[in-house]
């Protein structure tokens, strides 16, 4: 089984589970991240959890041991993802979902993987991880022409704030921005297309290379 906890700094989610768990999660993240409903730019954002995924049951990231005595010990593979760029992504292969044929097994990691949100979040703060959860369950529609290199954008400023309580504070306010009908996104979105024409391509062909600063998780 899956479990999550909330960062020591507000920072974002470690999951946990073992290969099988994670496995399982990898292709549902996997299957609900190819193809329509999302735009080339979207599924290769979602792939971007996905890949972490991969190398957490490959014993890639992190490990930790859960249980104290010999009848419920158990060492469990890990990754931790910014809050921002989970929350988002967990979002999209919700409503990806909704168009696209499911098995069992996929509803069963997407409603564990929503537990897993709604726990972690409200462990940390319960009155702001109630309105970030709201948030995550409301996730609407994103045009294809949504830039997803504004997520990579919002996270970064999301880390680069006071760790703890005070920046977790400030995560609806986050969310919110990620609207495409924000006005840091469209801001956002007129910079890139800016870009984009100087270099005479398109907006998605940009890469978003920011060095992000040392943070705590």
């Amino acid at each position: 089984m899956i479990i999550a906890e909330p960062t020591k700094f507000g920072t974002g989610v470690s999951l946990f589970g073992d290969y099988w768990d994670l496995r399982s999660l990898h292709d549902t993240v996997c299957h609900l991240g190819e193809g329509a409903p999302l735009s080339e730019n979207m599924s290769e954002f979602v792939f971007g959890l996905a890949d972490d995924i991969e190398q957490a049951f490959q014993k890639g990231r992190e490990t930790r041991v859960f249980g104290d005595n010999k009848y419920d010990k158990v060492t469990y593979c890990g990754l931790s993802v910014v809050w921002p760029t989970f929350l988002f992504t967990v979002g999209l292969l919700h409503w990806s979902a909704g168009f696209r044929e499911v098995s069992k097994d996929h509803q069963a990691d997407l409603y564990r993987l929503s537990a897993c949100v709604e726990d972690a979040l409200i462990a940390y703060e319960p009155a702001v991880g109630k309105i970030c959860f709201q948030w995550c369950e409301k996730f609407s529609e994103y045009s294809k022409t949504y830039s997803p290199q504004f997520v990579s954008h919002i996270a970064l400023n999301y880390v680069s704030g006071k760790p703890g309580k005070p920046r977790f504070a400030k995560l609806p306010e986050f969310l919110q921005m990620l609207s495409p009908s924000s006005p840091e996104y469209k801001s956002f979105a007129d910079h890139m297309a800016k870009i984009a024409k100087e270099n005479k391509c398109s907006p998605e062909d940009i890469e978003y290379l920011v060095e992000w600063p040392k943070f705590k998780w």
